[in-house]
């Protein structure tokens, strides 16, 4: 697709990680996690309020996958962290 409209957390998700074009509406039961990824991906201006749809402006991917891999180590780091906790805990 050229470009994705969605509502969810994983079509979000998804479209960063192809690196597609998209807008994703917040609906209020979903909201935080969707508002939560845009954010840290600098995207906020992907989340559509009444009609701020720019078709034209294009997102940066350099800037995103950047903010993308620093997310994707800090969690990495968490979670070896936490492994090692619970290693060091059963023994």
């Amino acid at each position: 697709a050229e470009m994705v409209i969605t509502s969810s957390f994983h079509g979000t998700a998804l479209s960063i990680l192809m690196e597609k074009e998209f807008y994703s509406a917040i609906l209020p039961t979903r909201g935080s996690r969707i508002t939560n990824i845009l954010n840290k991906a600098g995207l906020e201006d992907r989340i559509i309020i009444d009609d701020n749809l720019n078709l034209n402006k294009t997102i940066n991917y350099d800037v995103v996958n950047s903010k993308v891999d620093k997310i994707r180590t800090n969690s990495i780091n968490y979670l070896e962290d936490v492994f090692k906790l619970l290693n060091k805990n059963s023994k």
